[in-house]
C-alpha cells in the first residue's frame, strides 16, 4: 500500500476529506493532503507525525501500512520525555528507518564516486 492509498484509507477511517484533515493539523487548506493523494508528493515524516499526533493514528501504519490504523490503547501512555506525541516504539522505528536510508544512500554515493573515478581514469 503506497502513501496515497494509506491517506485515502485514513480519510475514510476518519470520515474526513482532504480539506478537513489538512485544516485539522494547521494547514490553510487540503492541498498538502491532496498532493499525497494524487501521488504528486510522498508522505513526509513531519506530515505523518502531525496527523498521528492530532488523530491518535499509528505512525508506523501511516508510514508503512504495517499494524493497525488507530493507535492501540496500550501505546497511548508510552510517550517519550519530550512529549512529542510519538510513542517510544514509533521513535525506534523512525531511527531504524533513517539508519537504513543512510546506509542505502552511502552505498549509492560510493558507487557514484567509483563511476566518476573510472570516467576520470578513462579520459586520461
Amino acid at each position: 500500500m503506497d502513501d496515497s492509498e494509506r491517506i485515502a484509507r485514513l480519510l475514510l477511517e476518519l470520515k474526513m476529506d482532504a480539506e478537513t484533515l489538512g485544516k485539522s493539523i494547521g494547514k490553510n487548506d487540503g492541498d498538502t493532503i491532496r498532493n499525497v493523494l494524487k501521488g504528486k508528493n510522498n508522505l513526509s515524516a513531519k506530515l505523518a507525525s502531525a496527523i498521528a499526533k492530532k488523530h491518535n493514528i499509528n505512525y508506523v501504519w501511516l508510514m508503512t501500512g504495517e499494524g493497525e490504523i488507530i493507535k492501540a490503547e496500550k501505546d497511548k501512555g508510552q510517550r517519550g520525555p519530550d512529549s512529542s506525541g510519538f510513542s517510544l516504539g514509533d521513535k525506534d522505528f523512525v531511527i531504524k528507518q533513517q539508519q537504513e536510508l543512510i546506509t542505502s544512500q552511502r552505498g549509492l554515493i560510493e558507487k557514484l564516486l567509483a563511476q566518476i573515478e573510472k570516467l576520470q581514469n578513462h579520459d586520461k
